[in-house]
């Protein structure tokens, strides 16, 4: 009997970073906005409370400067990217998603970019970089700004650049399941001073979650630590504790991140690079594995992309070989995911937020795609124990 279950996705904490978070608390937020300036080599960094809450304050920034209103994301993402737009006071136009990339068509991008487009929120999924030539080519010919959406690539390289320093702003997760995490949080960086001071200005009126939420928050932090080795998670994840997809709110907080979760960061930070190391040395070996098996696709790395491999992800041409896929890796002790249930356009209750419009990319990813762990708990058994499922099921 399988008594042990790898998560989907994982990051390795330790003792220290929840000790140098309380001792440190003092200046977690300056010591960490310049490690992670530095770490990316951007010139403005901000940490505030949440991915989205980021997202939102870059495009209200933006926003301040532009009496344009539209603002293009992919089809195929998580549903608080439409909802950070909204919240910013702006409309939103879909692109539909690349089956070659899995990231935005940019045939497809060229041609809905116009003159009231005022930024292209660029996502880098699964830790996969798009092709920043031609999105910064297209926003260029449009006087459109470009948004980096780097919440599953932090620390991807493009053309020898950090993600999230090619565009005017750069937006990441600390999140749950991101790269590196302190539970929740999320970080804006740019190199545009103009930007830069309309983002403090508005940080400036900004509070902190109160006492509770703090402590709560630590606690889950701690439990999460603890929670996410596989023999706790074999018995966790038997548990009915509800993981089913949530329905997102555009009335999400945005706050500053507390100098605690701050100084947590920093510490964790200085593991990045080492941790997804591991991600890419996996997420190659699958890569190497996957060449020329029928029936599936993997992504194609777009020249010059360095991927940091947060998941591996794999569209099945086959819905319910996906279907079956997923049951049996997980009866044999894997967790993988199937992302967001459903293409922005498909949500009933973004209709208000999202136009109705043909994606028909995104919506066969949605019923197709499967996701992989390759945090560093994954043995090369484990990787074996994958290949072995795509072989025989």
């Amino acid at each position: 009997m399988q008594l042990k279950k790898q998560l989907p996705v994982f990051t390795p904490l330790r003792l220290m970073d929840f000790w140098r978070s309380l001792s440190s608390r003092a200046r977690g937020g300056s010591d960490f906005s310049k490690a992670f300036g530095e770490m990316m080599e951007g010139e403005y960094c901000y940490p505030v409370s949440s991915g989205r809450a980021a997202l939102c304050t870059a495009l209200q920034a933006l926003k301040a400067f532009s009496d344009r209103n539209e603002v293009i994301i992919p089809a195929y993402t998580c549903p608080t990217v439409p909802l950070s737009v909204a919240r910013a006071g702006l409309k939103v136009k879909l692109c539909d998603i690349d089956l070659q990339t899995f990231n935005m068509d940019l045939n497809s991008l060229g041609q809905l970019v116009d003159r009231n487009t005022l930024a292209i929120v660029v996502a880098h999924f699964y830790g996969f970089p798009c092709d920043m030539r031609q999105v910064i080519s297209i926003a260029g010919q449009n006087g459109t700004s470009i948004v980096e959406d780097a919440a599953q690539s932090t620390g991807a390289r493009y053309n020898g650049k950090r993600l999230g320093t090619l565009g005017d702003i750069g937006c990441f997760s600390l999140n749950r399941g991101k790269c590196f995490t302190t539970y929740n949080g999320g970080i804006l960086i740019t190199d545009n001073q103009r930007y830069a001071r309309e983002i403090e200005s508005r940080l400036e009126t900004l509070g902190s979650p109160n006492s509770i939420r703090q402590i709560g928050t630590f606690l889950k932090l701690l439990g999460m630590h603890f929670c996410s080795w596989p023999r706790l998670w074999w018995f966790i994840s038997k548990l009915p504790l509800g993981f089913e997809p949530q329905q997102h709110s555009i009335n999400f907080e945005i706050e500053k991140l507390p100098n605690w979760q701050a100084a947590f960061g920093r510490s964790v930070l200085e593991r990045l690079d080492e941790i997804n190391a591991v991600r890419a040395q996996n997420g190659e070996y699958l890569m190497q594995e996957f060449k020329g098996m029928n029936g599936l696709r993997v992504p194609q790395i777009a020249e010059g992309a360095e991927p940091v491999y947060l998941r591996f992800p794999v569209l099945i041409e086959d819905a319910e070989r996906r279907n079956s896929l997923y049951d049996e890796l997980h009866k044999r002790g894997i967790s993988v995911s199937k992302m967001y249930a459903q293409s922005l356009n498909e949500y009933e209750y973004l209709r208000d937020i999202v136009p109705e419009t043909s994606c028909p990319n995104a919506e066969y990813v949605a019923e197709r795609i499967l996701m992989l762990p390759t945090h560093p708990l994954m043995s090369k058994r484990d990787l074996d124990i994958v290949m072995d499922v795509f072989r025989t099921t």
